[in-house]
């Protein structure tokens, strides 16, 4: 990813995975096999329910076949995040180097996810034990409003509700239920 490009993501949430599985497939897609995956994020100790706002920050730490941490910061824009990640090989050491580093644990994901391409998307099927089931369809680039449109496009083609498109993050939809606070974000 450049630097001036973003991760621009859009989600929604699914009723049925097996029925958009089979939608998916039908338009050539093939799924790589699924992934388990342990989320967990953090913020700085004393500031777990701050407000959060452009240039605020979480780090997450996942648990995956390959570790990695990364740290994602809000933008202007809902659904698009500055993100800078890395592979990581002791996932535990590094949860004790942010705990000396004075980061507390604030949200713990448990996800099944599905993953494939289609054109310029990548798709996942997240099913998340502590949220349910989402599709996510997600874009690298410079126009964030614009890949957001292509994306709820891709959507409607599947027939799927726009009334469940969701875009906030995971950790924003869980943090904002535990009263944290958004703002700044069109």
């Amino acid at each position: 990813m450049k630097e001036t490009e973003r991760e621009i993501e859009v989600k929604i949430k699914l009723e049925n995975v097996s029925k958009i599985k089979k939608k998916l497939e039908d338009l050539g897609v093939s799924w790589k096999p699924p992934q388990t995956l342990i989320d967990k994020y953090y913020r700085p100790y004393g500031k777990e329910r701050e407000t959060q706002r452009p240039g605020s920050f979480i780090v997450r730490i996942r648990r995956a076949n390959e570790n990695s941490l990364a740290v994602k910061g809000l933008t202007g824009r809902k659904g698009v995040w500055e993100e800078y990640e890395t592979k990581i090989g002791d996932a535990e050491a590094m949860e004790k180097i942010l705990d000396k580093l004075g980061y507390n644990c604030v949200v713990t994901f448990h996800k099944k996810r599905t993953s494939t391409r289609y054109g310029d998307f990548g798709l996942e099927i997240d099913e998340i034990e502590e949220l349910g089931n989402y599709l996510e369809a997600e874009a690298i680039g410079t126009e964030g409003k614009k890949l957001q449109e292509e994306i709820k496009g891709f959507f409607k083609k599947l027939d799927l509700p726009e009334s469940n498109i969701e875009r906030r993050g995971y950790p924003e939809i869980v943090m904002e239920s535990q009263g944290v606070k958004f703002v700044g974000q069109k």
